[in-house]
């Protein structure tokens, strides 16, 4: 991705991903682990549900690295 005038702009045949309902975040040590889903899941089955896990850290004070997204397979 690149950034121009301030918005990102999208490489094509890529498609966004953006979490509309956040299920649980976690922290461990200086990471954060979010577990999010595309939809809302109001009135939803939970098997029916696709949970994404994004994780990011802090390198240093002020600074937030983003690590990639993968779909959440279960503990």
């Amino acid at each position: 991705m690149k950034i121009s005038d301030g918005n990102w702009l999208i490489q094509p045949g890529l498609n966004l991903i953006h979490p509309l309902q956040v299920f649980e975040v976690e922290q461990q040590g200086n990471e954060m682990v979010v577990y999010a889903a595309p939809v809302m899941c109001v009135n939803v089955p939970g098997s029916l549900i696709r949970l994404y896990l994004r994780c990011a850290f802090s390198p240093h004070r002020k600074v937030l690295s983003v690590c990639g997204l993968s779909i959440f397979r279960g503990r």
